[in-house]
């Protein structure tokens, strides 16, 4: 999986030093530009937004949006990603289709697994 793009907040979105809500229709203009640019091989991965603190903590209402998102957006695959950009930090949260909740990733569960693992 390669993150090649992430879109900025549109006219139509509401932001605050505390906030976003992203504007829905908008939005999936991006992702359907993104998808017919590409003929299907630009998908929609999940949102991103900053904390204005040096390591990021999803707030309740973050993943309470969150959760929602996966509830409610259409995408391919069986998970969505967040990102919350902090001011030295950047950390990234998966949320599964059919979970509840939302599991930090580290950077362990990113890389590839040996040969070992990949048999066990």
């Amino acid at each position: 999986m390669v993150i090649d793009e992430a879109s900025v907040p549109s006219d139509s979105d509401r932001r605050g030093r505390t906030f976003f809500q992203r504007a829905r229709r908008a939005a999936q203009k991006i992702v359907d530009r993104a998808w017919h640019k590409t003929k299907g091989t630009r998908v929609y991965l999940g949102e991103w937004h900053t904390h204005p603190e040096p390591v990021p903590h999803p707030s309740t209402q973050d993943v309470s949006d969150w959760l929602s998102i996966v509830r409610t957006a259409r995408f391919e695959q069986d998970f969505l990603l967040f990102i919350i950009v902090g001011t030295k930090t950047i950390r990234t949260w998966i949320v599964e289709r059919d979970t509840s909740d939302a599991r930090e990733l580290k950077p362990k569960d990113l890389r590839k697994p040996s040969a070992a693992e990949a048999k066990a």
